[in-house]
């Protein structure tokens, strides 16, 4: 799977207007306006670069470079903070893949964890965070990061693209760790939902999504659950 590449992101941040209205894009602002790297916020600091943003016409995120008020307008996007391995103060809402026969995938408990894509071939684990546009994947990642309790239950949306239609037969998980259950709501859409009890420390599971495409062949596709509970 190869995600929308940035500059897709951007064109659309651009002339697809602001979503106002959404509650998840409200929430999102609040939260930048009283970021420390939020431009409009930094009083002293000796980076050129920092000074450089200040003097523009638009808040940015001294961290990912971007306008706050575009980059918090699109559900593909999350908080910077993420690309210097720390903690983001909020989440992607989809993945958006460029694949005619791929899915793209709907957080709807984006309050809870991230999401993204990831690969390990060839023993070369990496994931869409600091990857390429032309980086192709071959799974979901549902990120929990450090948590301190039992994470809730996580509700994931597959939907297949360019009207291909799909049908789930099962899903599984790879440990007891993890109760998955799956509810076909269309013949483009399924909603995945998950129970996760983690062990204390690093925790990593797959689930498996089997289905028969639109010509009765069976494929899947896989999700890692991970994160890291205290």
């Amino acid at each position: 799977m190869i995600k929308k590449g940035k500059l897709s992101v951007i064109f659309d941040s651009l002339v697809d207007g602001k979503p106002s209205d959404e509650q998840w894009y409200k929430d999102r602002l609040a939260i930048c306006s009283e970021c420390e790297h939020n431009t409009n916020n930094i009083t002293k600091s000796n980076s050129t670069l920092a000074k450089l943003f200040k003097i523009m016409p638009f808040d940015h995120c001294i961290i990912c470079k971007c306008i706050i008020s575009n980059k918090c307008s699109r559900k593909e996007e999350m908080c910077g903070l993420i690309y210097i391995n720390q903690k983001p103060k909020w989440n992607a809402l989809v993945v958006e893949t460029i694949d005619n026969d791929a899915f793209n995938i709907y957080n709807n408990s984006f309050s809870h964890a991230n999401i993204y894509l990831g690969s390990d071939r060839n023993g070369e684990i990496k994931d869409s965070l600091s990857g390429s546009d032309n980086d192709s994947y071959d799974y979901f990642v549902v990120d929990f990061g450090v948590v301190d309790n039992d994470p809730d239950t996580m509700s994931l949306t597959l939907e297949s693209k360019n009207g291909n239609t799909f049908n789930i037969g099962h899903v599984s998980s790879g440990c007891g760790c993890t109760k998955v259950k799956f509810t076909q709501l269309d013949e483009q859409h399924a909603a995945i939902t998950f129970d996760v009890i983690p062990k204390i420390g690093d925790f990593a599971t797959n689930v498996m999504v089997y289905y028969s495409d639109k010509n009765g062949l069976s494929k899947s596709v896989r999700i890692l659950v991970k994160g890291f509970r205290n």
